[in-house]
């Protein structure tokens, strides 16, 4: 392991950000858990992006309820940061818990609808189109094989576009 030591706090949390992008959580892991030592250590408050970073990168190496709870502290330290909002929404599509990870990404993106995070963890996601027909469930045989017949025709519109 590398000693963090000779590292400021604004490069602790830079490095660690630029591990996480690169999905080297264990390392990124690292560099917050330094970076909110020494935080604590001052009596300084821990950023709520920082938090919740620090929560993803502990839940992608196998630690989710910590990751969570990290999370969630962030989320009371600060409900409108769309940061927070990804570190959960990362965390509960790693637990496949999909319904809370759309509901994470929806109030996300209404804070900040370019967040880069979000956005990416909605694609990878997959949005719903709504059913052709409204006033129907979505399981009706009509929306079910309209919708698919919808899904082939932009299909194939898209790749010939």
């Amino acid at each position: 392991m590398v000693d963090l030591g000779g590292y400021s706090d604004d490069q602790l949390v830079r490095n660690a950000r630029e591990a996480l992008r690169l999905r080297h959580y264990t390392r990124a892991s690292n560099f917050y858990c330094e970076y909110c030592e020494r935080q604590v250590k001052v009596g300084k408050p821990i950023s709520p992006s920082a938090l919740a970073c620090y929560g993803v990168a502990l839940g992608h190496t196998g630690r989710q309820k910590e990751g969570l709870e990290l999370c969630f502290q962030a989320l009371f330290a600060d409900r409108r940061n769309p940061d927070v909002y990804w570190g959960l929404a990362d965390l509960y599509w790693l637990s496949r818990s999909r319904r809370k990870a759309v509901d994470a990404v929806d109030r996300g993106l209404s804070l900040s609808p370019g967040h880069p995070g979000l956005n990416r963890l909605r694609d990878e996601m997959g949005v719903r189109h709504a059913p052709p027909i409204p006033f129907l469930s979505r399981n009706s045989a009509v929306n079910v094989r309209l919708g698919r017949m919808m899904h082939r025709l932009r299909s194939a519109r898209a790749s010939s576009g």
